[in-house]
């Protein structure tokens, strides 16, 4: 499909008509959502509303000892 897209000169074609169906899967998206499915709900804020502090997060526990050392580099050196 690339190869013919490319060929034939249709790239802008292709990326309007990708534009048109995003803008109707987007108002899909809007309907189910004020339509309290909780799929459509979870989504949008996940994606759209992540400004406004809906953001999946992911906790790290440090288990055990952690051990840090220090190495001082002197100007110029590579510490190698």
């Amino acid at each position: 499909m690339h190869e013919a897209v490319n060929r034939f000169g249709l790239q802008d074609f292709v990326r309007e008509l990708r534009d048109e169906v995003t803008d109707e899967v987007e108002l899909k998206l809007i309907e189910h959502a004020l339509a309290g499915r909780p799929w459509a709900v979870q989504f949008w804020l996940r994606t759209i509303g992540r400004d406004r502090g809906y953001v999946e997060r992911q906790e790290v526990a440090q288990v055990g000892k952690l051990e840090v050392e220090l190495v001082e580099v002197a100007p110029g050196d590579d510490g190698g």
